[in-house]
């Protein structure tokens, strides 16, 4: 079951995986590293 993310950060992971090589998962790494990080 995934956790229910606000409205951008789940626009992010969908942009996200839309570049070649990023999966579901990694996406959802990446846009929490850069909320975390920004």
């Amino acid at each position: 079951m995934q956790t229910p993310y606000p409205e951008p950060l789940a626009a992010l992971t969908a942009q996200l995986r839309r570049l070649p090589g990023i999966g579901p998962r990694s996406a959802e790494r990446i846009a929490l590293w850069l909320v975390r990080n920004a």
